[in-house]
């Protein structure tokens, strides 16, 4: 009898000890965490001319195929050497192919985590990525210029 209670001790233990190490893991994954947009969102901000940036984190065949209006292309593998390029002070909506935003997810987390001197209250995330936007209904482009105010602007990606 003696023995089972100690061995449950260890068990329990063990299993403290696990839980606690979970923990410790999780809380900067879920601290880090960007905001969600949704499409109508971004489209109000779009709609109000608001100062923004948007961010395709695909690869670049991706984005020539078809983007949001206005993105950029910044592949989320070239961000940790280019995250110069983009600005501090304004907002920045991540975006990708998943519905579950990974890679636009992982982007914002690439710039929280490393203290690169972004506010976490200004990297988001579109919720549903650019399906989303195609079955709301909203306009995609294509190729490897943007629109920006009635200019066009070369792609501000490595070529």
């Amino acid at each position: 009898m003696r023995q089972q209670r100690y061995f449950s001790k260890v068990y329990l233990a063990k299993k403290l000890c696990l839980l606690v190490v979970f923990f410790l893991a999780a809380v900067p994954i879920i601290l880090a965490q960007p905001k969600r947009a949704t499409v109508q969102e971004l489209k109000k901000i779009m709609d109000r001319q608001e100062d923004f940036l948007i961010v395709d984190v695909r690869g670049l065949k991706s984005y020539e195929k078809s983007h949001l209006p206005g993105a950029i292309s910044l592949p989320v593998g070239e961000l940790v050497d280019r995250h110069r390029e983009l600005p501090r002070n304004k907002v920045i909506i991540f975006y990708c192919s998943w519905l579950a935003e990974n890679s636009s997810v992982r982007a914002a987390q690439i710039l929280l985590q490393n203290d690169l001197g972004f506010q976490p209250k200004l990297l988001q995330v579109l919720k549903g990525g650019i399906f989303a936007w195609r079955d709301a209904g909203f306009n995609l482009e294509s190729g490897l210029t943007v629109e920006s105010k009635n200019k066009k602007l070369a792609l501000w990606a490595r070529l």
